[in-house]
């Protein structure tokens, strides 16, 4: 049975994922509102609604947590939860209007950090992935992230293109 949910609050200005996670001693879904095509954001917006087996035709949603980047805004389509309820997310390796492949930069907001919607939580960069490099002659589509999923034991992540799955 397919439908559509309303989520109360805010309108999000560009969600690019969803990731299922833990939260709160339960499981949420969290919404990532974290495109940013011009890279002029100060702060994206991830909303936690509780997963149920139903869900109403309206919820509330159990808390947004707003984020920035420790060196200024970034576009990103990809996140996902760790098992342990830490987020990562991966940045689209471009410069700001999508001509020059750069390597994609990863971010990590702790469990911690998602349990406090009282301020504006900082991304903590973790590393970078230089797609461009690993992509090699492909097309340049290759190298932007879109998605990104962790296994569920936490050792494995697959970080999906608009052409190939790494």
């Amino acid at each position: 049975n397919t439908r559509a949910v309303d989520v109360e609050g805010p309108k999000p200005q560009d969600i690019e994922d969803l990731s299922v996670g833990p939260c709160d001693g339960g499981t949420c879904i969290y919404l990532g509102d974290i495109g940013d095509n011009p890279a002029k954001r100060d702060d994206v917006v991830f909303t936690l609604v509780r997963e149920r087996k139903s869900l109403e035709d309206k919820v509330k949603p159990l808390r947004t947590v707003r984020a920035r980047y420790p060196d200024g805004p970034h576009n990103a389509e990809a996140f996902a939860l760790h098992p342990n309820g830490d987020l990562f997310l991966v940045t689209k390796p471009a410069d700001r209007v999508m001509m020059t492949p750069v390597p994609a930069k990863v971010y990590r907001l702790s469990a911690a950090q998602l349990r406090d919607a009282s301020q504006t939580q900082t991304f903590t960069k973790v590393g970078e992935i230089d797609l461009p490099k690993i992509m090699g002659a492909r097309a340049f589509p290759a190298s932007i992230p879109t998605a990104l999923d962790i296994s569920a034991d936490g050792k494995r992540a697959i970080l999906l293109t608009y052409m190939s799955a790494l």
